[in-house]
Order: C-alpha cells, then structure tokens, then sequence
C-alpha cells in the first residue's frame, strides 16, 4: 500500500497473522477395510484394521506374517463417515517394545469420491514417537488411504501401526438469519424538516475543534506508519488449536 502526500511517499507492507484452527476428526463413524492383516497373533489376538482406529495405544494392526508375509505395499483406507477438510494425519507405531513393521516411505492419500484421490508422500524414521504430517492446504475428504512403501528399520517387510488420527479444519456453525417482520403497508411519513440551528448543534466551536482533531488523527496515523516502517516489526506465527470436533 502506498501513501502520499506532497513531500512524503511512504511504503507500508502489511503483516498478516495466520490462525488455522484445527481438530480431532470424531472416530465414532470410521470404518477401516486392509489388504493384508494378520488373523490371530502368538498370543490368539487379532491384529486386523479396526486395532489402528479404537483409541487403544495397546492393541495394533499388522500386516499377515504367518503362514507367509504379505509383500509390500501394504494399505489401509479409512472411511472417515462423511466429508472433512483434513489437515493433519498422525501415526503412533506400535507401543509394545518391539519396532517390527513400524512404517518407513509411505503415500496418504485423499478423496472424496472414493476414485480421485490427491496424493502426498514422505518417510518417517525407525523409533516409537508420534508422527505428524501436515497439509500444506486443508484437503476435501471422505476416505482417507496410508500405504507403506518400506518398513522402517527391519527391512522384513512388515508393517504395524497401533494408531492413526486424523484432523480437520474447525468451521464456525453459519446460522440463517432471523425473519424479518413484516413491515406495514402505510407509507412511511417524512420526518419533520430539521431546525437549521440542528445542522451543527456545538456550533462553530465544534466545527473547529472536528478539524482540528481530524488534523490530530492524521498526525498519527502518519506518524504510526513511519515508526512502523523504520522502527521494529513484529513478526508473524501460526496459531494451533487442537479441540475435539463433533
């Protein structure tokens, strides 16, 4: 933006303080579909799909390694119930002790038709931290697919994951107006013609005294914008919120 006067240009670059609010997708309505799990552990427990998105860090999906490990890729899609703009997945490995399967490259796709999907990929080291991937835009979706390219560490081509989260963008309710009455069908009467003494009622002491504080606000609002300009500038950062959405 730029400001002049007879004497003065000034350049004013505006600051832009992004919010991007966010929360966790309610996992009540998910459904989960695999390509490969495994049917019942060492200790007869089942490790299929639905053990990544019950909110248990103690219980874990995993890719079938017995009688025969399914070869990578190995994928799992998440119908997340109906249509979010999804900006964040995470992914907790496995919590037992053991880094078998925890996932190395992997690919996240997005979609909201089941068939045309934005696609996004990355890698994530060989340890027991959350994960995080962030959107660099929210992302319009109703299915949601994580398919691990490698495994991390063991290289035995397994794959694992005790969770996966997903958010969304927080979008305030947009509440229709209120109806209006119904005005009457009389036609409205013109007011009274004011008094002429009513066009200025502090009079020409107070005509002078608006000039004079007009003058005092453009003082400051010129010298505001040249302490901006040649002072210090604040610097701008990203507000995270995380709260449940329903």
């Amino acid at each position: 933006m730029h400001l002049w006067s007879n004497t003065l240009t000034v350049t004013l670059d505006f600051l832009v303080i992004s919010r991007f609010a966010f929360g966790q997708v309610n996992r009540s309505a998910w459904k989960c579909k695999t390509d490969s799990f495994q049917g019942y552990g060492s200790h007869g427990e089942k490790h299929d799909c639905a053990k990544a998105i019950d909110s248990n860090d103690t219980t874990f999906w995993h890719s079938e390694w017995y009688p025969d490990a399914a070869p990578l890729p190995h994928n799992l899609t998440i119908y997340l119930g109906k249509k979010y703009n999804i900006t964040r997945v995470t992914y907790l490995p496995r919590q037992d002790g053991s880094r078998i399967g925890n996932i190395g490259d992997w690919k996240i796709a997005l979609s909201v038709n089941n068939v045309d999907w934005n696609r996004f990929f990355g890698s994530w080291p060989d340890d027991q931290q959350l994960k995080t991937f962030d959107f660099p835009d929210p992302i319009p979706a109703r299915w949601l697919t994580i398919a691990a390219y490698t495994e991390a560490g063991n290289g035995i081509n397994r794959t694992s994951a005790a969770e996966f989260n997903v958010f969304a963008t927080m979008l305030p309710n947009r509440t229709a107006a209120a109806p209006q009455e119904p005005t009457s069908s009389k036609a409205a009467q013109p007011s009274e013609k004011p008094d002429s003494k009513d066009k200025n009622p502090l009079g020409t002491v107070g005509t002078v005294f608006t000039v004079l504080g007009g003058l005092a606000a453009l003082g400051t609002l010129i010298w505001s914008i040249v302490k901006y300009c040649f002072g210090n500038r604040p610097s701008g950062r990203t507000e995270h919120v995380n709260q449940p959405l329903d």
